[in-house]
C-alpha cells in the first residue's frame, strides 16, 4: 500500500485549542497538528484516524507512556512513531533552551 495522508502531532501548553496545517503535495497529504494537551492528542488521533490516516508521528515532547496514550487511543489501528534526538542533539537542544 503507499503512503498517501499521514499526520505529525506535536504538542505545547500554549496551544488551548487544537491547530492544525495542511501541506499536500501530488504524492501525500500531511497534516500536522499542534494540540495543548494530552487529552486533544488522543481525540486528534482519534478524528485523524476515523478519516483515513495512515500513519502517525509524534513530536519530541511525547514520552514513553504518552506515546502509549495516543496509540490506545486508536486501539493500534496505524502505525504511531515518536521524534527523538541523538545525545549529541539532544545536548544541543538542552543548550539552546538554556540559553
Amino acid at each position: 500500500m503507499k503512503l498517501s495522508k499521514y499526520a505529525f502531532i506535536m504538542r505545547d501548553p500554549s496551544f488551548e485549542v487544537p491547530q492544525s496545517a495542511q501541506v499536500d503535495s501530488p504524492a501525500f497529504a500531511m497534516t500536522v497538528y499542534g494540540v495543548g494537551s494530552m487529552e486533544q492528542a488522543c481525540d486528534v488521533a482519534k478524528e485523524l484516524v476515523a478519516g483515513g490516516i495512515q500513519l502517525i508521528e509524534l513530536c519530541g515532547a511525547f514520552k514513553g507512556e504518552q506515546i502509549e496514550q495516543v496509540i490506545t487511543a486508536i486501539d493500534g489501528k496505524v502505525p504511531v512513531g515518536h521524534m527523538e534526538y541523538s545525545d549529541v542533539e539532544r545536548k544541543k537542544l538542552v543548550d539552546f533552551f538554556n540559553s
